[in-house]
């Protein structure tokens, strides 16, 4: 099954839209809002946020919805077909449109509608792959450069939605390291981060917290990089959450680690005595101990499918009947 149609399908999906997504959407207490997708053609996402009465539907048009896409030649067709369409529908590689990779009149149009109220980055892959042997991946880049467009854009807030492949094998080894180094500095300089990591896992180290709770470090480590780009751009946290979904019908299994946070400019706090001058600083880097748990919410297909099919089966049903597919024309033959 590919992933589109996983992602038309999926009760396991579904279920992260609507009791993580919609509830850190609702945070910002703001109707419309403005929406940068990664598009995939079943756009469950935008039906959804469409029935939530999130986002606004006009003249068959999803009003300050961005979708980017990696099918240039359905992105062609697809505009034309389309009982309700886009705002903005781009062809490429998130990563290079907001990296700016290749300055292009995309790369310009995509820029143009910074900043967004949601961006949801829902990759499939791993966010440094195994063979890139880089210091920065365009993943980790692009993370970075939209808390700089965000800023630039004079957002005060905004939630970012960030999904990943988490298999260690699958990843660079420097990659693999610096998340490690991370969570030896939230040892050494997070209050309470170590303490509560000697509680929850009897470990005080990132070694060991590595190697025999790989998943749980991986996800944490992963946090303290977005509140590192959270503190650059003089952002800060209001709430954060992990969510796993664990796709073990077949195997090898997928673990697809789903992050949420709700980000706010940081505002340094009113003087109350003249010892608080120079020293209101933004301790965003710090938050990362609130996602030290012991275990996190986890969907897996092989528990939970049936009894979400039953939840939300009427609910998929009615949104694929919408008109929202990619049609790829047929190619043409040497006789046509």
């Amino acid at each position: 099954m590919g992933v589109d149609e996983i992602m038309a399908t999926c009760p396991l999906k579904h279920e992260i839209r609507v009791n993580l997504w919609v509830p850190y959407i609702k945070k910002l207490n703001k109707t419309p809002i403005s929406y940068l997708t990664l598009y995939s053609p079943p756009l469950m996402d935008v039906k959804y946020l469409e029935h939530c009465k999130l986002i606004e539907e006009k003249d068959g048009v999803y009003k300050q919805v961005v979708g980017v896409g990696i099918d240039a030649e359905g992105e062609a067709n697809t505009v034309s077909q389309l009982d309700k369409r886009l705002e903005l529908l781009l062809s490429g590689n998130i990563n290079n449109l907001i990296n700016g990779t290749i300055k292009t009149a995309k790369v310009k149009q995509l820029e143009d509608k910074f900043p967004f109220d949601v961006i949801n980055l829902d990759y499939t892959d791993t966010l440094h792959r195994q063979g890139l042997n880089t210091q920065i991946s365009p993943h980790i880049l692009a993370i970075s450069n939209i808390f700089e467009k965000q800023k630039k854009g004079k957002v005060d807030q905004f939630v970012l939605f960030l999904t990943a492949f988490v298999a260690p094998q699958h990843y660079n080894q420097g990659f693999i390291d610096y998340l490690k180094e991370l969570i030896d500095i939230n040892i050494r300089e997070t209050p309470n981060f170590g303490s509560k990591l000697e509680r929850l896992f009897n470990c005080n180290n990132s070694n060991d917290y590595y190697n025999n709770h790989t998943n749980e470090c991986f996800a944490v480590a992963l946090t303290k990089v977005v509140l590192h780009n959270m503190h650059d751009y003089h952002f800060t946290l209001e709430e954060g959450e992990i969510k796993w979904l664990i796709r073990d019908e077949n195997m090898p299994e997928r673990r697809m680690l789903h992050l949420a946070f709700y980000i706010k400019e940081f505002i340094p706090p009113p003087i109350t005595k003249r010892a608080n001058i120079g020293q209101r600083k933004n301790d965003v880097k710090n938050k990362s101990v609130q996602f030290l748990k012991a275990s996190y919410h986890t969907l897996r297909e092989t528990e939970d499918r049936e009894r979400l099919n039953r939840k939300h089966q009427k609910q998929i049903t009615e949104f694929n009947r919408l008109t929202f597919e990619l049609n790829v024309p047929t190619p043409k033959t040497n006789n046509e």
